[in-house]
């Protein structure tokens, strides 16, 4: 392992980040989060700004789901999944659903 990589993984490793802040993103995900059926589909998602921003855009699932898979891991793969659903025949994923 080169000298570089050793100290990057040090100061990766001594990073900390204080509950209060994991608290507070989990509670930002769970506030943002809403299910439901669409067209006989059912669907899970994080909206971005529950009053602002209602649907689901594509960026922010993806960041979501990252996030999620820390706190609920079903809820990451639910919020891909919705996403995916929401392709065109040739793959398209526009990059808000409504």
């Amino acid at each position: 392992m080169t000298r570089a990589r050793r100290a990057a993984n040090r100061s990766i490793s001594s990073v900390c980040v204080p509950s209060a802040v994991v608290l507070e993103a989990e509670r930002t995900l769970r506030g943002g989060w809403v299910e439901g059926v669409r067209d006989g589909e059912r669907f899970g998602y994080t909206r971005p700004s529950p009053s602002r921003y209602p649907w689901q855009w594509y960026w922010d699932s993806c960041f979501a789901a990252i996030a999620w898979r820390r706190f609920d891991p079903a809820r990451a793969r639910r919020e891909l999944e919705t996403l995916l659903a929401a392709q065109r025949p040739n793959g398209f994923i526009g990059h808000t659903i409504f």
